[in-house]
Formats: C-alpha cells, structure tokens, sequence
C-alpha cells in the first residue's frame, strides 16, 4: 500500500501472470495476478462485484517476481496455487526466481516446491500439469537490468551455472 496526495492506495506492478479458479454455483469465483515485481494478488467473487477486493498474498514469499501462475485443478476450492518466479521479460527492474512455491490456502502461506531451486536464477513463464499430474514448466533467462546505464544485462549470476532453458 502506497500513499499518494494523503490518500491510500495498493499498487502491484506490470501485470505477468493471470489465473481464474473454478467458478461455483453461487458465483463465487477467484482471481489471482502475479506481478513482475508486486508479487502474487488475489480476489474473491470477481464474477459477481463490479470491484473486486484485491488482497496481497504472497507476504511470506521471499521474492515478488512472479512470472507465471497455475492453480491446480484438482482443488474445486481454487486455494492451491503454484507460482513460478522470475519475471522472463527483459526490461531495466526484471528480476530472476528463486524457484517455484505452492500454497494450498489461497496464498496465506507458501513453500518451496521441492526440487525447485534448481531453477534459481531463472524465470519460470508457464506451467501446466500433464495427464498424469505431473506439473511442466517452461524455463527462460531471466535476464537482469537491461540498460545502458548499469553495465548491460545480467544473467545466470551463480558460479555453479543456472538449470537449462526451455
């Protein structure tokens, strides 16, 4: 939340990532935005208000570069989400991930996928599961401040190298 002429306001950033969970009989459907550098928002009942309530989600995360979003379609309740970090566009303020985290209460709470940090330093820009459950992700550069000003971009900072893309 940000103050502007005395008045509060919220404010995400450039918009990444969009999922709609599953829409009940009673309307109730929720809506959830990454965003490059604004972390993960969520709103309940976007079907039905003409002003949806958007809710900061993602405190517990340690990063807020999101770069893609998929709620898991198993949960009719739409609570499970998965959010793959790093934003894959360049641009001057893009930042690299730190892997992939799980909530399975609407974003209360998160944590790391297991095995995910293999993608640290990376952008994870879409995800989706296969027949069988298994969850695919597709993996891009994530490239760092591109700009004349700091030096040129940025990527794959770590010794060790950064997981492979695609």
């Amino acid at each position: 939340q940000f103050l502007a002429g005395g008045h509060e306001y919220n404010a995400s950033g450039r918009v990444t990532a969009i999922a709609l969970g599953p829409c009940s009989k009673n309307d109730r459907c929720k809506l959830y935005i990454g965003a490059a550098g604004g972390g993960v928002w969520a709103a309940e009942n976007v079907k039905t208000t003409g002003t949806p309530n958007w809710k900061f989600t993602s405190a517990s995360l340690p990063t807020n570069a999101i770069g893609s979003l998929l709620i898991d379609p198993r949960d009719p309740s739409g609570d499970t989400v998965y959010a793959g970090t790093g934003e894959p566009n360049a641009s001057g303020d893009s930042e690299a991930g730190m892997g992939i985290f799980k909530t399975t209460d609407g974003g209360a709470t998160w944590a790391l996928v297991p095995g995910s940090d293999l993608f640290r330093d990376r952008a994870v820009s879409s995800m989706t599961f296969d027949k069988d459950g298994n969850l695919l992700i597709g993996l891009v550069s994530a490239i760092r401040g591109v700009s004349s000003v700091t030096g040129g971009s940025v990527g794959c900072p770590t010794p060790v190298g950064c997981a492979v893309r695609g």
